[in-house]
């Protein structure tokens, strides 16, 4: 186990796409998603698969910070709210439009974000843990 000081910040498409891919098979608990209306702020909690490190067995996961600003308005597609101890599967984020970001997720379920402006923000916290589960994806 390693301590990371991973601290992204992405204000156009190219800085988004890194952190986009960073976050893929991220694991996001219900439970740790929040939009703060009043600060214009959008917040997830996600168990990040260290693509960056992959190392020889299964890898490693590391507790993230996910924040997006100039938030306007939130969509959710297939995902309880109300169920706090439930889990998704971050697949892909993606910005279809200048004003907006798409977080798609496995099973079909998706959260829209409606934004003035482009302001994303990835942060570890702590340390690495081992894991035996190794996303995998076809060709």
């Amino acid at each position: 186990m390693t301590e990371s000081s991973l601290k992204l910040r992405a204000r156009d498409g190219d800085d988004f796409a890194v952190i986009s891919a960073l976050v893929q098979d991220a694991l996001v608990p219900i439970g740790d998603i929040e939009y703060v209306p009043a600060e214009n702020q959008f917040l997830l909690a996600v168990n990040r698969f260290l693509w960056e490190n992959p190392g020889e067995s299964g890898g490693e996961r590391i507790l993230s910070g996910l924040a997006f600003a100039n938030v306007t308005a939130v969509q959710r597609q297939g995902i309880d709210i109300l169920d706090r101890s439930g889990f998704l599967e971050l697949l892909a984020m993606e910005l279809p439009a200048d004003d907006l970001v798409q977080l798609t997720f496995a099973d079909g379920a998706a959260i829209r974000l409606k934004i003035t402006e482009l302001s994303c923000t990835l942060e570890d916290f702590g340390e690495t843990w081992p894991t035996a589960w190794r996303p995998q994806h076809d060709q």
